[in-house]
């Protein structure tokens, strides 16, 4: 089976003008939301499917992913609530309109620097959980220190029984700066494996984060190894914030 994803795509034209930084400047990345805070994507997936014989099927869904931050904790664990938006959620298989509907709803629960640490919802029990397997492959790990053009970082992802996660590592490399919907990010790329279990599912792709919030604006790349035998191209990006 092969796969094309353009998970939350924007909506309209994207301006996006190239900053050129300062050797000097470094950022430091930390995820800096507010209780009550919504961010809205537009989401969509393309899924073509091969059998046996060669017969191809074409999903191809859209959504407005609507994402709610929660509570958060003393110990700085920050609730974030995933949803898709009434009535925004189409199905077309091989051009033709669906009475299938994508979507649903979880809540997961991240570090300042995006360490996943919590999650809640319909796959809670099990052992492999395709939320928080997709979630932490296409959802950068900041650095603890603050970085800069061409610095570069690592991070290790134990594996948790109870999230459903595989260990894992992750490679990033600092590109530049750019505007994108007229917020000043920093661009990122890496590179994420999982290192155990069967198919382990990798990502490679380029990401741009709000230098002042650290919230993630965008995400542009290549996923392999779904759990469904699949590769596809994934992009996430804002359209509002407030």
């Amino acid at each position: 089976m092969k796969i094309q994803l353009a998970v939350m795509a924007a909506l309209g034209v994207l301006a996006t003008a190239l900053v050129t930084a300062a050797p000097q400047d470094k950022t430091a990345l930390a995820f800096k939301p507010k209780t009550g805070q919504v961010l809205r994507y537009k989401a969509g997936m393309i899924v073509t499917a091969e059998g046996d014989r060669g017969a191809r099927t074409t999903y191809d869904s859209s959504e407005t992913r609507k994402i709610t931050v929660g509570a958060i904790s003393e110990a700085g664990d920050i609730r974030l609530d995933l949803e898709t938006e009434p009535n925004t959620s189409q199905v077309f298989v091989n051009g033709q309109p669906s009475n299938a509907r994508g979507g649903g709803s979880f809540s997961v629960a991240v570090k300042s620097d995006f360490s996943l640490v919590g999650y809640a919802g319909p796959r809670a029990k099990s052992a492999e959980n395709l939320d928080t397997r997709l979630y932490r492959a296409i959802t950068p790990g900041y650095p603890a220190t603050p970085v800069g053009v061409k610095d570069t970082w690592s991070r290790e992802f134990r594996a948790n029984a109870i999230l459903g996660t595989r260990g894992a590592h992750a490679e990033f490399e600092v590109l530049g700066s750019e505007v994108v919907r007229g917020v000043d990010c920093l661009k990122v790329k890496w590179a994420y494996e999982e290192l155990e279990g069967v198919d382990p599912m990798s990502f490679k792709g380029t990401g741009w984060f709000d230098k002042a919030s650290g919230a993630i604006v965008k995400v542009d790349g290549l996923i392999a190894n779904l759990p469904v035998d699949a590769k596809g191209k994934i992009k996430q990006e804002q359209l509002v914030g407030k």
